[in-house]
């Protein structure tokens, strides 16, 4: 178009109109290919900038996580054990894990179903999963294992594998930081007790005496507590020698033992006397006639005193029929009649634990796997029954609700307080009574966010912000959340097209190259119609 008028116009001159509607036109397309070249040049500078400054996550730090959102190298995870940040060190130790362990061991990617799917992980909040068993850590806590493909999403995970001088297989995840063993954790193998020192030189040593809180002979009644001491006696001793005393109480008549042995390890000589100074108590439950016996060994243990059992290493007791259980309505004829706990003689076995969650809003009693709306008031009821006839003093109940407020403020704590310990918030309150057979409850009054959080689900973490307050007490109590669209996303599309910033930057290079061409282009048109337009106004085109 712009050659032919260029060529016609020294035989056509009407065509200068045309001309100048062609300049305008151009004048138009200017502007419009100037518009794109700014916004293609801004396109480049943000991925300029993005591959300058590259984003960092910015999902919330996970609860459960040991170390929180994980790490990035090897060397990052073995400065954190070194440091003992966040008691990992600790975690460590007490699996018989070293830092050197972690520093020799290699980068992995492991299937979660590796190991027939015995591979267990560790985190720090309960998740009431199927095979959940909890481990006490010195120092650090409370932390809790379960099977891996109980808690990931993903198939596989990246971590540094190793192995302990015992032999132990171990795993670290990079994305948070928690161990993974192959099956349950067991507790560690005590190291072997010393060897016997050497013989020592020829000496002499016997049981001297029984020292009791009762006269020999006495009668007490059922359930009375009786202290005794040891004392042994020594000739031609050496220096720094000790012994050890073995209490124990026997029936009279069968000489059958009553109950466990109990020890005092190391009593050393002073002079040619030993005294054990703590005091050994028995409690007897049951009438009949006893005898406690103090033996005396010596050289480790592997030699018997003179004397053991016998004179005035023996004393004697007789125990009358009474109340076995004082504390109890009505009586009792032994202390089995003081507990009606199937696991044990601990009131604590005694108490059931249980919960229970309302919908204040919407008026659900009973709010476990309901749906919950913005704006609802949940109140949570914790429940500790006790089964046992006595009374339980001084008992804590403690709730963590990390879980919960991701999507919920706190409303009412019912007089409880609240803390966090290692990221993880917990309600406590303060000590209670429970009467025999009787129960006591704790609330705890949540609110639901409104707008609700759009926050995503940590890889590492798939039971954080998944739209749904999990909580267990005793039982396991599920609220669920409306979905909404980002969520929803987020959990049809879980992994984004891998469109780094070197592909970025050759699309957006591209591009300004192909739009700054035909800009240029333009502009240089227009200018050659101007300098048309002038030269025939002047009478240069003829």
């Amino acid at each position: 178009m712009f050659n032919r008028l260029v060529a016609n116009l020294p035989f056509n001159p009407s065509l200068i109109n045309q001309v100048g509607f062609y300049s305008k036109r151009l004048r138009q397309e200017t502007s419009i290919r100037r518009l794109g070249f700014m916004f293609m040049a801004l396109t480049f500078l943000v991925q300029l900038f993005a591959v300058m400054a590259p984003p960092e996550a910015s999902f919330a730090k996970p609860p459960n996580d040991v170390i929180p959102n994980g790490f990035a190298t090897q060397g990052e995870a073995v400065n954190h054990c070194n440091r003992n940040n966040y008691g990992f060190k600790q975690i460590l130790n007490h699996f018989q894990i070293n830092c050197e362990d972690l520093y020799f061991g290699s980068v992995e990617t492991i299937s979660v179903n590796a190991y027939n799917g015995n591979l267990f992980s560790m985190g720090r909040i309960p998740y009431g999963k199927p095979g959940e068993v909890g481990v006490n850590v010195d120092g650090v806590g409370r932390l809790y294992m379960r099977p891996l493909t109980s808690v990931m999403k993903s198939s596989t995970a990246k971590v540094i594998s190793g192995r302990t001088a015992q032999g132990t297989t171990f795993f670290v995840m990079f994305s948070c930081g928690n161990l993974v063993l192959v099956g349950p954790p067991t507790i560690p193998t005590p190291p072997p007790p010393p060897p016997p020192p050497p013989p020592a030189p020829q000496k002499v040593i016997a049981c001297g005496d029984l020292l009791m809180s009762v006269s020999n002979g006495a009668t007490v009644t059922i359930g009375s507590t009786i202290s005794v001491r040891g004392r042994a006696i020594g000739r031609n001793l050496p220096a720094n020698e000790s012994v050890s005393m073995y209490y124990e109480l026997t029936n009279k008549q069968t000489g059958a033992r009553v109950g466990f042995m109990q020890e005092a390890q190391g009593v050393p000589f002073v002079d040619e006397l030993a005294t054990d100074d703590t005091a050994r108590t028995f409690r007897i439950d049951n009438e009949g006639e006893y005898r406690f016996k103090l033996s005396v060994k010596y050289d480790s243990s592997t030699k018997e005193a003179l004397f053991n059992g016998i004179n005035r290493c023996a004393k004697d007791i007789k125990v009358e029929q009474t109340d076995a259980c004082p504390e109890v309505p009505g009586i009792q004829e032994s202390t089995e009649q003081c507990y009606v706990c199937p696991e044990g003689e601990d009131d604590s076995f005694c108490l059931q634990l249980s919960k229970k969650a309302s919908n204040e809003t919407q008026n659900i009693d009973d709010a476990n796997n309901t749906v919950a709306k913005p704006g609802d008031v949940v109140t949570y009821t914790l429940m500790v029954k006790n089964d046992n006839p006595r009374e339980f003093k001084d008992f804590v109940v403690e709730e963590p609700i990390s879980d919960i407020l991701e999507y919920a403020d706190i409303v009412d704590l019912h007089g409880g307080e609240q803390e966090t310990i290692d990221g993880i918030a917990i309600v406590r309150w303060p000590e209670t009574d429970i009467p025999a057979n009787g129960t006591i409850e704790k609330q705890l009054t949540i609110r639901i966010k409104d707008p609700l959080p759009k926050t995503n689900t940590p890889s590492s973490d798939p039971s954080s912000y998944d739209m749904m307050l999990t909580n267990v007490y005793g039982n396991k109590v599920n609220i669920k959340l409306p979905p909404n669209v980002p969520k929803t996303t987020e959990q049809v599309v879980t992994n984004l097209p891998n469109t780094g910033p070197a592909e970025n930057i050759a699309i957006a290079t591209s591009l300004t190259v192909f739009v700054g061409y035909f800009f240029a282009r333009t502009r240089l048109m227009k200018k050659e119609l101007d300098i048309v337009r002038s030269e025939y106004n002047t009478g240069g085109i003829a």
